[in-house]
């Protein structure tokens, strides 16, 4: 069923095309009775529609308009704002109730021009007197009135009035005689639950422990009075948790300072690798980077690891986002200490350092970020271990906004 309704100065109508699965038409023209809006003509064609095919005896309809105000308003989508469409979208959704199978859908103008081609006749056609006069019409397209509408709304008006009436002390009174929570205190703490598992192993989650999940949340703006609790209990019943989780053999040491005193100045770089298995693109390695001050980390897997492949790394995840830095500090592997590299830094002004020969601690940053990205990536992989190179990003991001 194709519908639309148009409204004019001097008359309003409604255009109703029934099309059957043979494609079979039966097209009917309205003429409203009474002077209205566009959209409440579009409601009355809409409505027409529905009797005639309940009248019919159908079991299933698709219905198609126009008007997305109308369709997302019947669906449920947008809320009806003006009084006066109210009713007859109550009117239209009881009628709708009674076909077994109703579908909405929202067409393009062009689609519905036979609808559209409808109800400009009607409306052409239709001359009001200036007189205020009631013209009856035929008692099945009768539409419930604003009057009944009003008479409800003030019942309603009435009940919500008794409501806030009640005495705000009545529900610690039902706690400590009845031990009766709120509803919405029970909703609100079901609705923690959800946030931390969300924030804990959802799509941007790093599986971290009780207590930084427990920061992270708050970061998020939510707060209750067991938060701490039960983001440690979250952490402390993961199953990927127990799996990956670290084991510290090492004593505590004291703090150092920073080597860099600005953002993107000093970077530190490494090569995982190679990854066993291979991802299904062939891809092994991947190139990291962090940086010492913000500790904002870049990543990018590759087939291979060559000068040219540094090279171009730098200059696109890192000088063109984040600027030329001061140096960086890389271990003494090839990719990293040849002819090109050298070319490249110098072009640029870049000092490069290196870390101590197998001492992978003297470029540590770089080797703590591995492990941590290495970490998140088993906990999120799939079975057969192979899209490692597509949850790469997604890693990055729970890195992160991870603090």
């Amino acid at each position: 069923m194709y519908f639309n309704g148009a409204a004019q100065k001097n008359g309003a109508g409604a255009g109703v095309l029934l099309m059957s699965p043979n494609d079979d038409l039966m097209p009917y023209s309205f003429i409203l009775s009474h002077c209205c809006t566009n959209n409440e003509a579009k409601y009355l064609a809409i409505i027409l529609g529905l009797g005639m095919a309940i009248e019919m005896g159908l079991n299933q309809l698709e219905i198609f308009g126009d008007s997305a105000l109308v369709i997302k308003q019947l669906i449920g989508d947008f809320e009806v704002r003006k009084d006066e469409l109210v009713p007859y979208q109550k009117e239209a959704l009881r009628l709708q109730q009674k076909i077994p199978n109703v579908t909405l859908g929202h067409v393009p103008r062009a689609n519905n021009s036979q609808a559209n081609a409808l109800a400009g006749i009607a409306a052409s056609l239709a001359q009001f007197d200036a007189r205020p006069e009631r013209i009856p019409v035929c008692e099945r397209w009768v539409v419930p009135t604003l009057e009944k509408f009003s008479r409800e709304k003030e019942i309603n008006l009435v009940s919500v009035y008794a409501i806030e009436e009640e005495d705000w002390r009545q529900q610690f009174l039902d706690y400590l005689e009845h031990k009766e929570l709120p509803e919405e205190l029970k909703a609100r703490a079901y609705e923690g639950q959800v946030v931390l598992s969300e924030a804990h192993g959802g799509i941007c989650g790093a599986h971290q422990a009780g207590p930084k999940l427990h920061l992270h949340v708050k970061q998020l703006g939510y707060h209750w009075l067991t938060m701490l609790r039960d983001a440690i209990e979250l952490a402390r019943h993961c199953t990927t948790c127990q799996f990956h989780t670290n084991y510290i053999h090492q004593p505590p040491s004291p703090l150092h300072l920073t080597v860099a005193s600005w953002p993107f100045e000093a970077w530190g770089m490494d090569i995982i690798g190679p990854i066993i298995p291979k991802s299904s693109s062939n891809h092994q390695y991947i190139l990291a980077a962090i940086d010492y001050f913000s500790k904002w980390a870049e990543a990018a897997a590759y087939k291979e690891v060559k000068a040219a492949t540094v090279v171009d790394f730098l200059r696109t995840q890192i000088i063109y986002r984040c600027g030329v830095p001061r140096y960086i500090m890389t271990d003494n592997g090839t990719p990293f200490r040849n002819k090109t590299m050298d070319n490249f830094c110098e072009k640029f002004g870049i000092q490069q350092r290196t870390s101590t020969a197998y001492n992978p601690a003297a470029n540590g940053l770089a080797e703590a970020f591995n492990k941590t990205l290495c970490k998140i990536l088993k906990k999120t992989v799939a079975g057969n271990k192979k899209d490692w190179h597509d949850r790469l990003r997604e890693a990055l991001w729970a890195y992160r906004i991870t603090f």
